[in-house]
């Protein structure tokens, strides 16, 4: 069964090059604008298997849409998308609830071994 994936990302063309990037795969896709639609759509659709998360988005970030996710359902794989790659960025990001990162700009091997991974 193909892996369903929420990609949730303010920016047009992110969303256009990850789509881009991961429609060659056998993956069903799923888009939110923020953090407000991403925590609809799980809500919606509880056999999501992973959500690439954006941090900075507006009217819920990636961190606060995170937390509420994971209050309803800790299994779903979260990986955020960021473009702040210091270590300390790093910490914060891994403890917070999501289960691992990919910097900004993504790059199209690095997503799909990332997705694999889980």
């Amino acid at each position: 069964m193909p892996k369903k994936i929420l990609i949730v990302d303010d920016y047009e063309l992110n969303l256009n090059l990850i789509e881009e990037i991961l429609s060659e795969q056998n993956y069903n896709l799923f888009f939110a604008r923020n953090g407000a639609q991403a925590i609809k759509t799980i809500e919606q659709n509880h056999d999501i298997n992973i959500i690439l998360m954006d941090i900075k988005m507006p009217e819920i970030d990636g961190f606060k849409a995170t937390k509420i996710i994971r209050e309803k359902n800790k299994e779903v794989v979260i990986i955020a998308q960021t473009a702040y790659a210091m270590n300390y960025e790093k910490q914060k990001i891994l403890s917070s609830g999501f289960n691992d990162y990919i910097t900004k700009p993504i790059i199209d091997t690095e997503l799909i071994e990332l997705i694999e991974k889980y």
